[in-house]
């Protein structure tokens, strides 16, 4: 689950694509970001149906540009657009057009006459990010960041429905608690992680897979706790700690195709719509 977005191009309305299902006048992009059909009044349901496959059809190589998308990207899974927009609503104040224009479900969209001061605001951010700290969990060999810590999120990064614990990090360190009470089973800003050997095998909407399960222990007190999956995914991080540190724009996996996306709106006169 995330947050994708696209920019249409003109090669419709200049005329550049291959004939379409219907007269050119007749189509046009909705609200929503949908390519559309302006139907003769009286027509049949079904007939609008065929026409509207034919025209989705016909959009996937009707000009250079897929689906008509002058540019297409993934924003970023919702942790990260959360963390590039806790980081911007920080300086709201600077950055407030920047800041108004995050969705909170897909859908919706960005004006065409606002992504030159979106861009301007961005590019303003970026140029400032290295003021702000961020909070991480990371790899202590490698340095390798794992985590973010997302405010919204209560810095939780595993939400284990089956066992009702939820695993996450703040400034005092890791922890593993219990989801309905709030009973802290585990708390560490530097910790070593084991994997244990019995994997579980899983289905998620139908589609087999596994988890392995590992055994955090803290190394001041030597405390341990399992948790039934192993921190970072199928990598093994053995040793990690909680980390502060000053952000760089490498941190925010979202800026870079956010950037795209404004200049394509830029390029075309077209909305970002976000989906």
């Amino acid at each position: 689950m995330g947050l994708d977005a696209y920019v249409y191009c003109n090669c419709l309305k200049e005329g550049k694509t291959t004939n379409p299902p219907v007269a050119r006048e007749l189509i046009y992009v909705d609200d929503n970001g949908f390519l559309e059909i302006l139907y003769p009044a009286g027509m049949k349901e079904k007939e609008k149906d065929r026409l509207h496959y034919k025209l989705r059809e016909w959009s996937r190589d009707c000009c250079r540009h897929q689906l008509l998308h002058y540019c297409s990207e993934r924003v970023g899974n919702w942790s990260a657009v959360s963390h590039l927009q806790e980081a911007v609503m920080e300086q709201a104040s600077r950055f407030p057009v920047l800041a108004s224009i995050w969705p909170s479900c897909n859908g919706g969209k960005v004006e065409a006459r606002l992504a030159p001061q979106i861009l301007e605001e961005l590019e303003g951010f970026c140029l400032d990010i290295g003021k702000q700290k961020g909070l991480f969990l990371s790899d202590v060999r490698t340095g390798d960041d794992i985590y973010s810590f997302i405010k919204s999120n209560g810095g939780v990064f595993h939400f284990d429905g089956r066992i009702k614990r939820n695993t996450g990090f703040d400034q005092d360190g890791l922890f593993v608690v219990d989801r309905e009470t709030g009973q802290e089973y585990f708390r560490s800003k530097h910790f070593t992680q084991k994997p244990l050997p019995e994997e579980k095998a899983l289905r998620l909407d139908g589609k087999p897979y596994t988890i392995q399960p590992a055994l955090l222990t803290d190394i001041g007190s030597g405390k341990e706790c399992r948790v039934e999956s192993l921190i970072g995914g199928y990598e093994e991080y053995s040793e990690l700690a909680v980390v502060a540190r000053h952000l760089k724009e490498d941190d925010f996996y979202s800026i870079e195709p956010l950037r795209n996306l404004l200049k394509a709106s830029i390029e075309t006169g077209n909305p970002v719509f976000w989906t």
